[in-house]
């Protein structure tokens, strides 16, 4: 196994382990670390890297550094590394362990327990006269080589370079230009003279240095490069054990250095106590500014809470107003569709009226006897007609006016004063009923002429033996009006069944939870005012019923009703009789929880007007049912 690494030129380096060498120091002194980086993320004494003998094994152990080491990107202290790991120093500096052996060296032959550890001689260095006879034997082989001038030779200076095994034959060598030789790098020593290599040389070559044959044939050329190459190989092996020996040298500089370390770390840490001790200074001074701080927090939360409650108080009151806001608008929407209903009424009357001048005049036109009688009567029907239209033009204006003002009221716009709206609001409640009894007297004048002009009429149809017209009750505006209002009343009760649902399941979460009544006690408040409202409706449109079957028209030998009209009343039958059916729900839930009056305390109260105003509901939409029904068989609809 060997080390690779780059050098800080960028050119990989390479150093074969074996147990018995010494361990080998990573760190950024130029003099003193074996593995040298000059990466600023490496600590001057970072790592090193030996053999245990008890693990029999090799390992890498952090001596101090400043950013780590890791193994295979796993920060370790001291941890066992073999062939394919990688060591990191730092940020980037890598450091590769490589399976076989280094380039440029062999295995031993010797017998050491361990396969493929390099043989390295301690103290074995190459001299010059080693590198000089190397040099002379390839100048001489090469001089005498004059068919191959263009062979590159290797290079002695380099013996870091690829070579090829000794165990394997050398591969015969392209023509390619003599490189350059590169400068030799300064962990390298010097070569040193020494006169016992030439006898090495000439016994490995087998021939004298300076005496080959005259007559050397190319294969005897090749022996000796080859055997140049052998040589070369035993240069740079005679050179990594001058590095070795220079390593232990360094070893024992380096202990030196580690001394002066101490000492110097020692001076590290009594400064660096002292700028703790002023830290620490300097940070209960700011702990006492940090609790003054938390102190003036915690004041202003009690203020935001203060505010807090102020704003939920005042959102409360904001509820309370909007509440009454809307019962206001339901009481709006109710005299916008008094007015509808009114509005309808004198256009069908319009409209009969106009049937009737149009009957009366085709009469006149087809009789001569009563022109003068039956000419007073349409002026007075005209008359009549032109004052229908001038008070149906007025309840137009005041419909627009009143649908401005409930624009205006569902918008919020104009209700900065509430007290002066609240009065103009009963000022035009109590203008709205006044200008209603006089309609309503009006009306019952225009009835009363209608009737005397009706009887006239029939009168005047039996006498022109006139076909009778069928009745399109479809058209009738209180039809038209109360189909708005179960429409709407089976609104009121689906809402009315769900906010009574939405009270019994809030009364039983309050039963469980223990909580207290005031949530609820405004529930049920705004059922109370709802269900208020709802009776008050229920009223209205009893009237209506009671009003449209006086004046429903009673069927006859001549009248015929259309299957639309007959629909229509079987729905509106059904509508009736499922708000019944849900009025009578209403009811029993109201039941159930005026039962539970012993739990909730001072709910029990408002529960039972709850359940008194559902029971008036379910007898009122009762009473509506068989009203229908009645109106049902007078008109001969089974």
């Amino acid at each position: 196994m060997y080390l690779e690494w780059r050098d800080v030129s960028g050119k990989m380096m390479h150093l074969q382990m074996a147990p018995d060498i010494e361990p080998v120091t990573i760190g950024r002194k130029p003099n003193v670390s074996r593995i040298f980086s000059n990466e600023t993320t490496v600590s001057r004494d970072h790592g090193r890297i030996g053999y245990d003998d008890q693990e029999r094994a090799y390992y890498i152990k952090d001596i101090g550094s400043a950013n780590g080491t890791f193994v295979n990107d796993k920060p370790v202290k001291r941890a066992s590394i073999a062939q394919g790991d990688v060591v990191r120093c730092g940020e980037r500096f890598e450091i590769f362990l490589r399976e076989g052996m280094a380039p440029g060296e062999r295995a031993s032959t010797g017998n050491t327990g361990q396969q493929g550890v390099v043989d390295r001689p301690r103290m074995a260095s190459p001299t010059m006269h080693q590198v000089g006879g190397l040099e002379g034997l390839r100048d001489q082989i090469n001089n005498r080589a004059g068919a191959a001038p263009d062979l590159q030779r290797p290079d002695l200076h380099r013996p870091d370079v690829h070579r090829p095994d000794v165990h394997r034959p050398a591969p015969r060598a392209e023509p390619r230009p003599e490189p350059r030789p590169e400068p030799r790098s300064e962990s390298r020593p010097e070569p040193r003279p020494d006169y016992e290599l030439r006898p090495q040389v000439a016994s490995a070559t087998g021939r004298q240095p300076l005496a080959a044959p005259a007559g050397a044939s190319s294969a005897e050329l090749e022996t000796f490069r080859r055997k140049v190459v052998e040589l070369e190989q035993e240069n740079g092996r005679l050179l990594s054990r001058v590095s070795q020996a220079e390593g232990r040298v360094k070893e024992v500089e380096r202990n030196n250095v580690a001394d002066e370390g101490l000492y110097d770390k020692y001076a590290q840490l009594k400064d660096h106590a002292q700028t703790l001790s002023r830290q620490l200074e300097r940070t209960r001074e700011e702990l006492a500014v940090e609790q003054n701080r938390a102190l003036e927090a915690d004041a202003r939360a009690r203020d935001l809470d203060r505010r807090v409650k102020e704003a939920e108080d005042r959102g409360a009151d904001i509820q309370e107003r909007i509440a009454g806001l809307k019962v206001r608008v339901t009481q709006k929407d109710r005299q916008i569709e008094e007015l509808q209903r009114q509005y309808d009424q004198l256009d069908y009357e319009k409209r009969a009226l106009q049937d009737q001048v149009l009957s009366l005049e085709a009469h006149i036109n087809d009789g001569s006897g009563e022109n003068l009688k039956f000419e007073r009567r349409i002026n007075m029907l005209q008359e009549i007609i032109e004052e229908k239209e001038g008070l149906i033009q007025e309840k137009k204006a005041e419909l627009r006016a009143k649908e401005v003002e409930l624009r205006q009221a569902q918008m919020g716009v104009g209700l900065s004063d509430l007290e002066s709206e609240k009065r103009k609001l009963l000022e035009d409640f109590h203008n709205s009923i006044k200008r209603n009894d006089e309609m309503n007297e009006r009306v019952s004048q225009l009835n009363r002429q209608i009737d005397t002009l009706k009887g006239d009429l029939e009168q005047a149809k039996q006498d022109a033996n006139r076909k009778p017209k069928e009745v399109d009750v479809s058209e009738h505006p209180e039809f038209k009006a109360k189909v708005r209002e179960i429409e709407r009343m089976r609104e009121d009760l689906q809402q009315a069944g769900r906010d009574l649902a939405k009270a019994e399941f809030k009364l039983e979460q309050a039963v469980a939870e223990g909580v207290t009544t005031k949530g609820l006690e405004k529930d049920l408040e705004r059922l109370k005012v709802r269900n208020e409202s709802l009776e008050d409706q229920l009223r209205d449109a009893e009237a209506r019923v009671a009003e449209l079957l006086d004046r429903a028209p009673v069927a006859s030998s001549g009248l015929t009703l259309t299957p639309e009209i007959v629909a229509m009343l079987d729905d509106l039958a059904q509508a009736t009789t499922d708000a019944k059916r849900n009025a009578l729900l209403a009811r029993d839930t109201a039941d159930k929880l005026n039962r539970q009056r012993n739990k909730t305390g001072d709910l029990a109260d408002t529960i039972e007007l709850v359940f008194d105003a559902t029971v008036v509901l379910a007898q009122d939409l009762g009473m509506q049912e068989r009203m229908i029904k009645t109106l049902q068989q007078d008109l001969g609809v089974t």
